[in-house]
């Protein structure tokens, strides 16, 4: 289990480094140079207790194995930016390391780099992107993606917890992710947008690898200044290598998308918008209904509140079975003096393994819970302090990947610095 570095006012994780909070870092803006370049290097230490922690890292891969203990962390970050009139490079790349007292051990926790690249012609804008992301500990992230407060239903960002946060087994994986879209103005009022993506999770372990795939195309037309009216289709491979084979989602979107202040506050947005998917698997057709809503409220001149529910269908790495699942998340934070800021994240999951299942056995649930506060010593330096929750419980009827145990809970507090420097 590992720090999520404060270098973000959404914490990103031991494995994730963003930019900087401009209200406690006006040091670092991300703002590009005149030749629209900028580049920042970023850099997390920390000292940390966890009451789960891997024991020695000597194979034990079972949760049972684990116990209460302390140790140190440290990651390393770099971001780049060249945004031109019509083209735009951005390109990112993290490293993380763990150092065990009680060994006297260094361990790498996990490597990723991504790069993306956009051109804009005219009215037709396109978008490539590429990520890979190797890890030595895997744990279960039953948190899904929720829709960006942009109401783009062709995009996703996840949730804010970092992917190392709640690692539980000595399973290595590595994955590759690949992206395009094309969106093609039509009128001020109407567009019309396609994408595919491709997602390989490899286990070199043994745990069945996964391979998703999507791809879909939507028109949009604005029909009043807050909605807009939305007609879509997107289509979802899930392969898994087990003897389930492949399962096909159809999502379906044609409705409203709604997203504007609302009357009564105008530091108050509200989105949401609401579809279907028709799940093929084993012979069979089940339909779901889905959807998204985000409220997000500014409080003050410092502080956001924002509060996000979804209800969808997604595969999660290292399971056999898609999943069924509601969830809620909430977020706050803000400066509470000028060199001081709070936040923190809450998440619930309920969800079902295996589409058209009824039996409780077959159920799963998960929460987690992140407070953290920063004191800035300069635009570029902060310490920081936090705490974590992080618990899972499965049905008797669900296949775990190896390692996984039917309920964990685990928490930890860590102490650190951070710092992200601009370099141009």
């Amino acid at each position: 289990m590992s720090a999520a570095s404060p270098a973000s006012a959404q914490q990103a994780g031991e494995g994730g480094v963003r930019r900087p909070f401009r209200g406690l870092f006006g040091g670092d803006s991300g703002t590009p140079t005149e030749n629209g370049q900028h580049m920042s290097v970023s850099f997390t230490a920390l000292g940390a207790y966890d009451d789960n922690v891997f024991a020695g890292e000597r194979g034990s891969t079972n949760p049972q194995f684990q116990r209460p203990g302390v140790y140190g962390a440290m990651t390393t970050g770099l971001v780049y930016s060249n945004q031109g009139d019509r083209h735009s490079f951005d390109a990112t790349g993290t490293a993380a390391f763990r150092y065990y007292p009680d060994q006297d051990a260094v361990s790498s926790t996990q490597q990723m780099g991504s790069i993306a690249y956009g051109m804009r012609l005219g009215r037709t804008s396109l978008q490539l992107s590429q990520a890979a992301v190797r890890a030595p500990r895997f744990g279960f992230q039953g948190f899904p993606e929720l829709a960006p407060i942009d109401g783009s239903s062709l995009s996703t960002e996840p949730l804010a917890f970092g992917t190392n946060d709640f690692d539980l087994t000595l399973l290595e994986m590595v994955r590759l992710a690949s992206g395009a879209s094309v969106t093609q103005t039509l009128s001020s009022r109407s567009s019309l947008s396609f994408n595919y993506s491709l997602r390989h999770t490899r286990f070199p372990d043994g745990a069945p690898d996964v391979t998703n795939q999507q791809g879909g195309g939507q028109y949009d037309r604005q029909i009043t200044r807050g909605a807009s009216l939305r007609l879509g289709y997107g289509y979802r491979q899930f392969g898994v290598a087990s003897p389930n084979g492949q399962t096909g989602v159809h999502d379906i979107n044609v409705g409203v998308n709604y997203q504007r202040a609302l009357s009564f506050s105008r530091r108050t947005t509200l989105h949401f918008d609401s579809g279907s998917s028709m799940v093929a698997r084993q012979g069979r057709t089940f339909i779901r209904l889905t959807g998204v809503a985000d409220l997000e409220h500014e409080i003050g001149r410092t502080w956001t509140a924002r509060a996000a529910f979804q209800r969808g269908v997604r595969m999660i790495d290292g399971f056999a079975e898609p999943a069924f699942s509601n969830s809620i998340s909430a977020q706050v934070g803000g400066l509470v003096a000028r060199r001081i800021d709070v936040s923190g994240n809450v998440a619930y999951v309920k969800g079902l393994t295996g589409i058209g299942e009824d039996a409780l056995d077959s159920r799963f649930t998960t929460y987690a819970a992140t407070l953290t506060v920063r004191y800035a010593f300069s635009p570029i330096l902060a310490a920081y302090t936090q705490v974590l929750r992080y618990r899972y419980v499965f049905g008797e009827d669900v296949q775990l990947p190896a390692g996984f145990d039917r309920s964990v809970e685990r928490g930890g507090a860590r102490f650190g610095v951070t710092s992200s420097i601009p370099l141009f």
